[in-house]
């Protein structure tokens, strides 16, 4: 069913490194995630889950691990060792590992510094170039298959698969913040896609 469909993958670290896509059909990028030798290490991420098949939001929405209030439905799909680089998310995160295994390195908001924050832009987070696991205050969790991880909010975190992973997120916020923290972003967000001199981002290349 995925055979026609095409997908944009990141092919680095795009929150640490160049940020880079890639446009293959989803049944090729899914058919080769568990190839040995591939070493471009490729990560499809926040993809619609109705985009990937109708019946899976339904299917783990009777799972009820996101709150009515939030955002759910984003896939996080990517072979043996990709990463994903220090940030923190402004809302709550809730993350459902539905296959394969992952390492999540957390630390508390203030582990890093203000002078420890990267200039490039990513949706609704904030980026830093420090490496969590050097850090003292932080703190390795493996997530297995069916496991359920809360990261609140402003908790900085690091990401890297272990083996292929399909992995779902979804954040929650109240009514309040919607109005201080959610409408901010999707104003400054679309100030930055409009912005011909827009800087380094991990939405653009």
């Amino acid at each position: 069913m995925t055979e026609d469909q095409l997908v944009s993958i990141v092919t680095a670290n795009r929150e640490q490194e160049a940020t880079r896509f890639r446009e293959v059909s989803l049944h090729q990028f899914l058919n080769s995630l568990h190839l040995r030798h591939q070493q471009d290490f490729r990560y499809l991420k926040e993809f619609p889950l109705n985009a990937l098949h109708h019946e899976l939001p339904k299917a783990l929405a009777q799972h009820r691990f996101i709150p009515k209030s939030g955002i759910a439905g984003n896939a996080w799909i990517g072979s043996g060792q990709t990463t994903t680089g220090t940030h923190f998310d402004l809302f709550d995160n809730l993350l459902f590992q539905v296959d394969g295994s992952k390492a999540i390195w957390l630390a508390p908001p203030y582990a890093i510094s203000r002078q420890q924050y990267s200039r490039k832009y990513d949706r609704f987070a904030r980026l830093a170039t420090t490496q969590l696991a050097e850090l003292p205050d932080a703190v390795r969790i493996e997530v297995q298959r069916g496991d359920l991880l809360f990261i609140p909010r402003r908790w900085w975190h690091q990401v890297q698969n272990l083996t292929p992973s399909f992995t779902v997120s979804g954040f929650h916020y109240s009514r309040t913040e919607i109005l201080t923290r959610a409408v901010p972003e999707y104003l400054r967000h679309g100030a930055h896609c409009i912005n011909p001199l827009r800087r380094e981002c991990t939405c653009h290349v």
